[in-house]
């Protein structure tokens, strides 16, 4: 059987929604807690924690609206003061907008 499934955040759930596994919310805990006491080696982490404009941890990660894709807020403040375009797909944006990733927070 798969381990139970834990809301990404406190609040109710609706049918559907994305969920982690307890494995995971540990997983993302350690990150946060190794991020936040300076530890850096890359390669213990998923690619998921690493930004991919600087391929470095994130440590204050933000999410391009439009796409979707997750960056570190400052490297994606400063492409996106030079460029229209997303880091990771290169479609031109509309919409450059940047929401915080709660989820690579918790």
């Amino acid at each position: 059987t798969s381990p139970p499934c834990l809301p990404v955040l406190s609040l109710p759930q609706p049918p559907g929604t994305a969920c982690v596994t307890s494995a995971a919310a540990s997983s993302m805990g350690e990150y946060y807690d190794s991020v936040q006491s300076g530890h850096s080696d890359t390669d213990d982490w998923p690619s998921s924690f690493l930004c991919p404009i600087t391929l470095e941890v994130m440590k204050d990660p933000y999410i391009l609206r439009q796409t979707g894709h997750t960056f570190e807020r400052t490297d994606l403040e400063q492409h996106l003061l030079r460029h229209r375009r997303c880091p990771l797909s290169n479609i031109e944006l509309s919409d450059t907008t940047i929401v915080p990733n709660h989820a690579l927070r918790q």
